[in-house]
């Protein structure tokens, strides 16, 4: 569970600073509309500054990825060593 939750905040962070340098220095929209575009929308409403709107916004999709990584992972680890043994 903690390492869930690490996962989310550092894959939030990491992914929100590359995407607000990116658009700080690059200047090029994207071709496409995509899910974390819908959580922009609603926190650019209330005012909160652009590099908080990219971290928060990936925050709910990390939460199922990061699930089903996490979860996928230790599966299979769990499947490989009941075959070892």
């Amino acid at each position: 569970m903690l390492l869930y939750i690490l996962c989310i905040v550092v894959i939030s962070v990491l992914g929100g600073g590359i995407n607000y340098l990116s658009q700080l220095f690059i200047e090029k929209h994207s071709d496409y509309f995509s899910i974390d575009d819908i959580f922009k929308l609603g926190l650019i409403i209330n005012n909160i500054p652009a590099l908080a709107v990219n971290i928060l916004s990936r925050i709910p999709v990390n939460i199922v990825d990061r699930f089903i990584v996490i979860l996928g992972g230790y599966s299979i680890s769990r499947i490989s060593v009941k075959f070892t043994r």
